[in-house]
């Protein structure tokens, strides 16, 4: 059947429009017929026919002749435009073919296209049908494109699933705009999060017609937001528990992270150290190396920067530490900021100088002894400018040994013995050592390598000694050996000095990671899973006691707010140096400070608590029993009936003054608290005052010492003075009065 578009070119093609045509050519035939007949048919047949009887035979059956004559020319007509339609139609018939032809060529590369695209594509008609998939959607929706053509959603998907594919199609058809969302939809064998942008497709009347969709799953990319995530928490957990100093330093060389064993380590808080740069607090004379080594890193991104240097403490003192720093990039690869580790060594480096005063005492000894064995005997010269302790020669041939006088005394014996030294020798080595030594001796004479190792001698008292020996070999024109020049160090101090560095730096290794702080870990059960000494010092209860238990109830009596703190305690909650109180294993009530942290496993899920704790218990009292006597002090000083002041032994500076003293100089306290007594020309007799001084320095105060001072109005009067030396609250000061 054809269409109204092909009737339309089917007319095109003829000139005529199919129905209309036959209708209104037919009449306008027909009429004209007619007319013509009607008006001209008498005059044409009795101009034609002159017999009256034929006439009247004509003029009788003219409306026949009429009729006859109107419907052959119909039919010519009707097989005209027949013939007309029949080829119009034939030749549309072609077009059609290779419209049809080239809209299937052009669908195909659409096709491949779709199929080729990194997303999935689709589209559905205004019943929710599907019209168009590529190989994409397929995949991710996991269903063939042969079952998808023609259906729609609920025929192809579980109901969950079909519910939302819905629910997106049906807003935009009521909003007739398109949209741009996530979405989970629920698949076969997972639930896959999808990046949804869908809108309409219009025709030319402005109606709906169909619905485009593109998606693309970004379920793997959630899942590395999500792990990111859980990485950055696992990284501030350990960042603010180390025991160790961690930082973090931006480009510029401003801190912009800093954990509390930093903090604690340089004596600086947080917000002291946020936005410093590193090389206010690095020792000068390290700065150089700092920037050679971050050099070194920004130059090799893979390579970790390890290096010693020096910190300023916030009270002046300088601290020892190691650090490891590595830089971490953004994706172009410019630098984001520096990760730095930071140990404390100080400890080991003061044994490090112990260890190379004690090297360097022991080489002066074995220097001073050179010198010694060099005057007493010119055949050591030069075996001491090989070893400078004793030397020895070996006479392949005959076997001959000879000792200095200094390896006689490394053997225990006196140098009397002038036989038997090479008995002497093999008999003195260690019986585990015969092996090696005399490996060494045949290796030497065989020319592989020169001598240089170390074995055991056993002198006669039993005493071990550790000998170094080095030696060359002496050989003729040929080759051959001939004689063995050596030395001989006695090391075994060395080595028991190695051997004790060694123990003192595992000491100092358990002493550094041997927290002074009650470490507790507990489950997510709140069984006990770690209990160190400190805690055990601080509650009361042994490790042996708790491990594997619930924590005990250590409720304080009168401490309403327990419960709450335990549970935020047991719930992961952060706390930070909480103050409060706690009742120990045998009743007793200690002050306690609890800084708190959640434990995650592998996969992010809470797993425990961790706490540090401090008993704070000495500090309180010691902060009550200070106050107490600042009071009792303040009382003293300000109501004493004698002229009373205090400050700076160097510089005079007065921190305060009674009311006495001011009056009896004829100041204000306001006047002179914060200037130097000098300022104010008291002394009348200056060696007064380095006597004074001196007696402060020497015995630590100076009593009853009788001199002259200058009041404000210039009158000289004669007191009778008494200072006294004191360390208050950390400061040397002197505190002074006198009486008129």
């Amino acid at each position: 059947m054809l269409s109204a578009k092909m009737l339309e070119e089917l007319g095109n093609r003829t000139g005529l429009t199919p129905v209309r045509f036959r209708a209104s050519r037919v009449a306008f035939l027909y009429a004209t017929a007619a007319i013509l007949w009607i008006n001209l048919s008498d005059r044409a047949l009795i101009w034609l026919i002159d017999d009256p009887e034929r006439l009247a035979v004509w003029l009788q059956y003219k409306g026949w002749i009429f009729i006859v004559a109107c419907t052959l020319l119909l039919w010519v007509e009707r097989a005209r435009s027949d013939w007309r339609i029949e080829h119009a139609g034939k030749q549309l018939q072609t077009r059609v073919e290779e419209s049809t032809s080239e809209l299937e060529r052009a669908r195909e590369q659409l096709q491949i296209i779709l199929d080729n695209a990194p997303v999935g594509f689709y589209m559905r008609d205004i019943h929710n049908r599907y019209m168009l998939v590529n190989r994409r959607w397929e995949e991710d929706m996991q269903v063939s494109r042969v079952q998808a053509l023609g259906a729609s959603p609920d025929g192809l998907f579980a109901p969950e699933l079909a519910q939302e594919l819905h629910r997106g199609f049906d807003t935009i058809l009521q909003k007739k705009e398109g949209v741009l969302e996530e979405v989970s939809l629920p698949l076969h064998d997972h639930t896959g999060v999808f990046m949804r942008a869908a809108f309409p497709l219009f025709d030319e009347m402005g109606e709906i017609y169909a619905v485009m969709g593109i998606t693309t799953e970004i379920s793997e990319l959630k899942a590395v937001e999500e792990s990111l995530r859980k990485a950055e928490e696992r990284f501030r957990a350990v960042f603010q528990t180390a025991s160790v100093g961690i930082n973090i330093v931006d480009p510029n060389g401003k801190y912009v992270g800093v954990n509390a064993a930093f903090q604690e380590m340089l004596g600086y808080d947080e917000a002291s150290l946020l936005g410093r740069n590193f090389k206010d607090i690095t020792y000068p004379l390290d700065l150089d190396l700092d920037a050679r080594v971050t050099r070194e890193i920004e130059q090799d991104p893979g390579q970790t920067g390890e290096f010693e240097k020096r910190y300023v403490r916030q009270d002046g003192t300088l601290i020892w530490t190691r650090l490891l720093i590595s830089a971490i990039r953004n994706q172009d690869d410019t630098l984001a900021f520096y990760v730095t580790v930071v140990e404390d060594i100080t400890a080991r480096k003061e044994v490090e100088l112990l260890r190379q005063r004690t090297q360097a005492e022991l080489e002066q000894l074995v220097a001073e002894r050179t010198v010694e064995l060099q005057r007493v005997n010119d055949e050591l010269a030069e075996a001491q400018r090989l070893s400078h302790v004793g030397n020895w020669s070996l006479e392949v041939e005959g076997n001959h040994l000879e000792w200095s006088t200094e390896i006689w005394r490394i053997f225990g014996y006196e140098p009397t013995i002038l036989e038997n030294i090479h008995e002497i020798f093999w008999d003195a080595l260690h019986p585990d050592d015969r092996e090696l030594v005399s490996l060494h001796y045949h290796t030497a004479l065989e020319g592989q390598q020169a001598l240089d190792f170390e074995h055991r001698i056993v002198r006669p008292n039993g005493e071990i000694r550790i000998l170094h020996e080095r030696g060359y070999v002496v050989r003729n024109e040929t080759g051959h050996p001939l004689r063995i020049f050596g030395t001989m160090q006695d090391v075994t101090e060395h080595r028991e000095a190695e051997a004790e560095l060694r123990a003192v730096n595992a000491r100092l290794s358990a002493i550094l990671h041997a927290s002074p702080l009650a470490i507790i870990a507990l489950d997510s059960q709140a069984r006990v899973q770690l209990w160190n000494l400190a805690a055990e010092n601080v509650y009361g209860y042994s490790a042996t006691e708790l491990l594997g238990k619930q924590m005990p109830d250590m409720q304080a009596p009168g401490d309403s707010e327990y419960l709450k703190i335990r549970q935020r305690i047991l719930s992961g909650e952060r706390l930070k140096n909480l103050e409060t109180r706690r009742k120990r294993g045998d009743g007793a009530v200690v002050d306690v400070s609890i800084s708190t942290a959640p434990l995650l496993d592998a996969d992010g899920t809470f797993a425990g608590t961790v706490a540090l704790v401090a008993d704070i218990s000495e500090r309180k009292r010691t902060g009550e029993a200070l106050r107490a006597s600042e009071e009792r002090f303040s009382r003293i000083f300000y109501s004493s009936p004698h002229p009373t002041g205090y400050g700076g032994i160097n510089d005079g500076l007065l921190f305060d003054v009674n009311e006495r003293f001011a009056d009896f100089f004829g100041y204000s306290r306001q006047e002179m608290i914060g200037r130097s007594i000098h300022d104010f020309n008291v002394w009348v007799n200056l060696e007064d005052r380095s006597t004074l001084f001196y007696a402060l320095l020497e015995r630590g105060s100076a009593l009853d010492y009788e001199l002259q001072v200058r009041r404000r109005d210039g009158s000289i009067r004669d007191v009778s003075l008494s200072l006294y030396r004191l360390n208050l609250d950390g400061q040397e000061v002197t505190i002074g009065m006198f009486s008129d």
